[in-house]
């Protein structure tokens, strides 16, 4: 049977979702920002309305769950992980396997911002300019 692993860019990264596997084994996975929390029960009550068994999230490092994930695209289980933030994570995304054993489709959330914001006013009066360098 031809499984089909998925990632959703800054949405849902699935791994291994089975064609034929309704009712399979769903294992959500995310990392310690809170807020993720709320994209993956999205998807959890999702995939238990269409009859599969979801397992309880399991928080951990995104590394740890690109892993796992890459792991199960063999089996008849589902991992997934409803958030790949992008370009954040492309570097994990292109070393396990990328578009060959992942699949990311569409957005949950748009235009978040990563790292430290400051304006640049601040950056000039501050010793995070010669950070900058």
């Amino acid at each position: 049977m031809k499984k089909l692993p998925l990632i959703l860019s800054a949405t849902l990264l699935v791994a291994s979702a089975s064609q034929s596997a309704l009712a399979a084994k769903v294992t959500p996975f995310q990392g310690s920002i809170a807020e993720e929390t709320f994209q993956t029960e999205i998807v959890n009550r999702a995939l238990a309305e269409l009859g599969h068994d979801v397992d309880s999230i399991k928080e951990v490092s995104y590394a740890v769950a690109y892993q796992q994930i890459s792991q199960e695209a063999e089996s008849d289980d589902i991992s997934f992980m409803a958030v790949n933030w992008e370009p954040l994570h492309n570097a994990m995304y292109a070393k396990l396997g990328g578009d060959k054993v992942f699949y990311r489709q569409g957005n949950l959330v748009e235009g978040c911002a990563q790292g430290y914001l400051i304006d640049k006013k601040q950056l000039k009066n501050t010793t995070l300019n010669i950070l900058m360098i």
